[in-house]
């Protein structure tokens, strides 16, 4: 019986300050699901264990299982855990391996100590309702895809759009959007790094919308495409620490624009900015915020899929059809300012150096970037950033920690009067 703090306190992350952790081990061979081992008592062990903590002990209780791999490969405080239960629903859902946060792919068979043809033999005492009706999501992607907007960045002197990627509007009476700065600043470069709009003169930031029928109330349907309705200015931004941007609507195309948005600098523009009446008459969808999120939580990241359709390869054309990726969220990552300075990242060129990202195991598809990533509620906690180099199936988020923080930037910077912006820009 360890605490935290202790060195031979298993998966150590997961363990409360004020909390202890029961330790049961067996070590043998895995061949055959662990037959040995388990039938060899450790199944007898864990039962025992448990039914005497039930009869015994009023506390709260809480049944984790370590994977073996990261015991095997890596120091025991570090290791990553499940709840048993959650292994058990994946069991009744078929699955046959489960990914640790280490990346590490392992039996069920092997952590449940059974070896069955069917789930309902690996656990036959859960239905499988009962465990798969909570994680049922209560907002449909469908409710929540007219506040997910295209996000382009508009070259005026070649009149297309350059680069491209998802958003979200974060707030309609201000007409503020919600990206990835990626999209919109150079951050790959040594040299002019966070270089606004890539360095291109004359280039803005422009907005496609899903069109919201008037019949279907706050219900986007799934055959309508975006099209390009707004210019937008950034107002909001950290290109150094979070790979993310406030954008505010600045103008509304008198037409809507379809297509590849050729036309989007042949619209007249109607003022929307300081205008609250006409930007209240748009009628915006938004998404709520919450820094509120759970070790494998089911989410969903929406967004515009730019990596080809069918037929139609990368980079042919803009897709307007927005689509989603679902999956769970794997762990938090956090580097603080002094972390930097005690470590090699101190001597790097000045960059790119997330402090704070949310991991992600999740299908990454091109043109999600920005693109919100919503709990069950319909509730944003961040946007997609980037996928990690070595898994596409693992990404990372800007949480909605950071977000809030330049939305505070953006709502500051909106009540002042354009001469006041003007000399705060140009001090």
């Amino acid at each position: 019986l360890v605490g935290p703090d202790s060195s031979m306190c298993v998966a150590a992350a997961s363990v409360g300050k004020s909390m202890k952790r029961l330790i049961i081990s067996g070590k043998g061979q895995v061949g055959g699901l662990g037959r040995k081992i388990w039938d060899g008592g450790f199944a007898s062990a864990v039962n025992s264990t448990q039914e005497a903590l039930q009869e015994e002990c009023k506390l709260y209780q809480a049944r984790e299982i370590v994977c073996p791999d990261c015991l095997s490969t890596s120091h025991p405080n570090g290791a990553s855990s499940w709840r048993s239960e959650s292994i058990e629903a994946f069991a009744l859902r078929g699955n046959t391996s489960v990914r640790c946060d280490h990346a590490h792919d392992v039996n069920v068979g092997l952590l449940l100590g059974h070896q069955a043809s069917s789930a309902q033999e690996v656990v036959p005492h859960l239905n499988y309702q009962d465990v798969l009706l909570p994680c049922r999501p209560s907002k449909a992607v469908n409710s929540l895809l007219g506040a997910v907007v295209l996000v382009g960045l508009w070259d005026s002197k070649l009149k297309q759009i350059r680069n491209i990627g998802s958003g979200f509007v974060a707030d309609k009476d201000k007409g503020l959007i919600i990206t990835a700065s990626h999209i919109l600043f150079d951050m790959q470069a040594t040299e002019g790094f966070g270089a606004k709009f890539y360095g291109l003169k004359d280039a803005k930031a422009v907005i496609g919308v899903i069109p919201r029928s008037s019949n279907e109330g706050d219900i986007c349907s799934i055959e309508s495409d975006a099209v390009f309705r707004y210019f937008a200015e950034i107002v909001a931004h950290d290109v150094e620490n979070v790979d993310a941007c406030v954008l505010r609507i600045t103008t509304k195309f008198e037409n809507d624009v379809g297509g590849d948005g050729e036309g989007c600098g042949d619209q007249p523009e109607i003022p929307l900015m300081h205008n609250p009446k006409a930007m209240e008459a748009e009628k915006l969808q938004t998404l709520k915020m919450t820094k509120k999120y759970e070790r494998e939580e089911n989410v969903r990241i929406l967004g515009y899929n730019q990596g080809g359709e069918g037929l139609l390869m990368p980079g042919m054309h803009v897709n307007r059809t927005a689509d989603f990726a679902a999956g769970y969220i794997c762990k938090k990552f956090k580097v603080t300012t002094e972390d930097i300075r005690n470590s090699q990242l101190s001597e790097l060129a000045r960059g790119f150096n997330a402090l704070e990202e949310i991991v992600v195991m999740c299908p990454t598809i091109n043109g999600h970037s920005g693109g919100p990533c919503v709990n069950n509620d319909g509730a944003v906690v961040g946007i997609l950033s980037r996928a990690d180099p070595a898994e596409n199936q693992r990404c990372y988020l800007v949480p909605a920690t950071e977000l809030k923080r330049l939305m505070k930037m953006a709502k500051a910077k909106s009540k002042m009067n354009p001469l006041e912006l003007y000399y705060r820009q140009n001090a």
